[in-house]
């Protein structure tokens, strides 16, 4: 038996398209409409439960191209971006805190922090259920790096709460990566307590560009492309992502620019492949929305400058159909010849399985 993960590091193709060359598939009606998650099975013996399964399983990860996604209602992540995840919980009991009824949230209003933005931090306690002040509490940033000078943070007091509005652009305008805030606290029957919130900050000595708002689409060879406008401050390679969603207000696509830009104003294309309409049935006017994006950046600690985001919502203004759109999936010349492995595999009699999960 062997493994998928295994087995392809040993196939050699036994012919495959030339470097240039891009195979059009018929749309395939029995293919999912999103990317399926792999089952994570418990045997790790346990085989596919078709000889062709894994081969299905690597067209339907592969449906669309690579600087696109299909979304849906649970794709929380691109349509949230920068959201945080912190959750009430409960606070440990310990030798030192034998009480194990308190609960804490330590939690802000965004992740990404732009030059002269803000965040709101707040922090809240509970006994059995029941809003506590902390009776101290002492709140300090610092950049992970230990660049720059570290700052405390003045509190207010919200009900019970308390809460503090984080500029980190004042401490650290020429920085740009990972920041946190800690804090330490503590209130009558509970021992001293700490926790911390992670940022990214881009300070406004490293904004790597802007988004003018400038956008408009036009349709290229069965896709939709849209030529959004950018002022770049500092060259470099860039990403650029943006979600598109329908007339009843459906999300459903998802698409990246990735490419180096240099100095200037000019415009970046971001093209929902034609096959992302047809699996939503997606019905016109589109609305392109949650643009964002960052420049690669080896140098900061973090990897990236943020580009400061906009409010930018934009109809399209064309009278697409269906019909407009390519109903086809284009397959590379690196995932033919994935392809062509996995069929040779099958011809010889290989048995593929998923590998099991080793984890805790």
């Amino acid at each position: 038996m062997v493994f998928v993960g295994l087995a392809l590091i040993f196939l050699l193709p036994r012919s495959h398209p030339g470097p240039d060359q891009t195979i059009v598939m018929p749309n395939d009606t029995d293919a999912p409409s999103e990317t399926p998650e792999p089952a994570l099975h418990s045997d790790p013996a346990r085989a596919m439960t078709s000889e062709d399964a894994p081969l299905a399983f690597f067209k339907s990860i592969n449906r669309y191209p690579g600087n696109n996604k299909r979304l849906t209602d649970r794709s929380h992540d691109l349509l949230n971006p920068g959201a945080r995840h912190e959750q009430r919980r409960r606070i440990p009991a310990n030798p030192d805190n034998p009480d194990p009824g308190w609960e804490v949230l330590f939690t802000a209003d965004r992740y990404y922090i732009n030059g002269e933005e803000s965040a709101e931090i707040t922090l809240q306690l509970w006994h059995e259920g029941q809003p506590v002040t902390p009776e101290s509490l002492q709140l300090v940033a610092r950049t992970v790096t230990a660049q720059g000078p570290t700052v405390t943070l003045r509190e207010q007091r919200n009900g019970a709460g308390v809460s503090t509005v984080f500029r980190p652009n004042e401490a650290w305008p020429d920085f740009a990566g990972p920041v946190q805030v800690v804090a330490r606290f503590s209130a009558d029957g509970m021992a001293p307590q700490s926790g911390t919130l992670d940022f990214h900050f881009t300070g406004s000595e490293q904004n790597p560009g802007k988004f003018t708002g400038a956008v408009s689409e036009r349709l290229t060879q069965g896709s939709l492309t849209f030529d959004v406008g950018v002022d770049i401050h500092i060259a470099g390679r860039f990403r650029i992502e943006a979600n598109l969603f329908d007339a009843m207000g459906r999300p459903f696509g998802w698409a990246r620019f990735d490419a180096p830009l240099e100095k200037g104003r000019q415009r970046v294309e971001l093209t929902f492949d034609g096959l992302l309409f047809h699996d939503a049935q997606a019905q016109a006017p589109f609305l392109l929305t949650q643009l964002r994006g960052y420049r690669l950046s080896p140098e900061h600690a973090s990897g990236r400058q943020t580009i400061p985001t906009i409010e930018l919502n934009h109809a399209t203004a064309g009278d697409y159909d269906l019909a407009d759109f390519r109903d086809t999936v284009i397959i590379s010349p690196r995932q033919a010849r994935m392809m062509e492995m996995y069929q040779d595999a099958q011809r010889r009699g290989v048995q593929l399985t998923r590998p099991e999960y080793t984890g805790d």
